[in-house]
């Protein structure tokens, strides 16, 4: 996974406005398969934090693989998540 610059400052901005301690990366399952889904959360003791461009950032093994095509960015001075691996699935 990828973050820009800007992309990190307001992830930053984010983190300690919400009161949060990391960024929480999940997969759920659609009708288009799985995807990624990232929220605001407070770690835990015995969370595994990694930090990526400097923000941290929680998820198991098993999804760090499926973020390798991921870059966080900023868009018109919001957030965009481009994954290379989407399905680009309209269901």
């Amino acid at each position: 996974m990828k973050v820009t610059q800007e992309a990190k400052g307001l992830l930053m901005d984010a983190l300690k406005a919400n009161d949060a301690s990391c960024i929480l990366v999940r997969e759920f399952k659609s009708c288009c398969g799985t995807q990624l889904n990232f929220s605001l959360a407070k770690a835990i003791d015995g969370d595994q934090i990694e930090s990526i461009e400097g923000v941290p950032f929680l998820m198991d093994g098993s999804i760090k693989m499926k973020t390798e095509g991921v870059t966080i960015k900023t868009e018109n001075g919001q957030l965009f998540i481009q994954d290379e691996n989407a399905s680009g699935c309209a269901c």
